[in-house]
Formats: structure tokens, C-alpha cells, sequence
């Protein structure tokens, strides 16, 4: 995966990189492209944590995150809950789902095929009966 510094990709926008059989972890320098909105990486083969270092850019309430069918695993980081869009789908977290992921305003976030442990938070739950109820 690049290197992302100040100096290197400084007005690097969007990354997609997806179907690209990588193999590593997901670069904490990516943390430094500053104008970066648009980050795809899913359909890899990257494992390990998703870098904290990523909640630092500037942009991360327009970021779209898309780390989809990959071998990520570890608990979901905090800053998710700012970014625009978050796809998780088909990794191997296996962490509480976020208090976050059941309020109005919290991103888009798609987690099927998760092995979700740990209580639903409440919002949610009462929000996923409201839904079946209607249907």
C-alpha cells in the first residue's frame, strides 16, 4: 500500500485499491492524507486493526470507508462514529456493536456477516422490532 506522507500524495482525494489481492495491514499513514474523502481497500486480503491514526483526518465527517471482505479483526475504533459511511462487512471483528451504530445521526454503517458478541444496544434493538412491526 503507498505511503502516504505531507509530501509524497498531498492532495491525494480518493484511494481505491479494491480486488487488488493485498496482503498487510491497513497503513496508519494513510492517517496523513489529509484531503482524503474516499478510501477503498475492500476485497483484500489486509488484516490486523483498523489504525486509530485514521480518526485524525481532516475530512472525516465526508469520509467513506470501505474495508469490506478483508481479515480485519480487534475492536471497531471510536472516531468511526464521525466518518460519513463505514463498510465492515465480511471481516472478523468480533467486538460489542458500537452504542453509536443505533443513533439517528451515526454513520451508515454495514456490519453483515459479523460475528457480533455482546448485548445490542438498546436503540437498536427497540428500533429493529419497530421495523419488523410495520412490516
Amino acid at each position: 500500500l503507498p505511503c502516504c506522507t505531507r509530501r509524497s500524495l498531498p492532495e491525494l482525494r480518493s484511494l481505491d485499491l479494491s480486488h487488488n489481492l493485498l496482503q498487510s495491514t491497513v497503513p496508519s499513514s494513510l492517517g496523513n492524507c489529509t484531503h482524503l474523502h474516499s478510501l477503498v481497500l475492500s476485497h483484500n486480503r489486509l488484516d490486523g486493526e483498523i489504525p486509530d491514526l485514521l480518526g485524525q483526518l481532516p475530512l472525516l465527517a465526508s469520509l467513506t470507508l470501505a474495508l469490506h471482505h478483508n481479515r480485519l479483526s480487534g475492536d471497531l475504533p471510536a472516531f468511526l462514529e464521525q466518518a460519513r459511511t463505514v463498510y465492515l462487512a465480511g471481516n472478523n471483528f468480533s467486538c460489542p456493536i458500537p452504542r453509536w451504530a443505533s443513533l439517528y445521526d451515526a454513520p451508515l454503517l454495514t456490519c453483515h456477516d459479523l460475528p457480533v458478541v455482546g448485548p445490542t444496544p438498546r436503540a437498536l434493538s427497540f428500533e429493529a422490532r419497530r421495523l419488523k412491526d410495520e412490516l
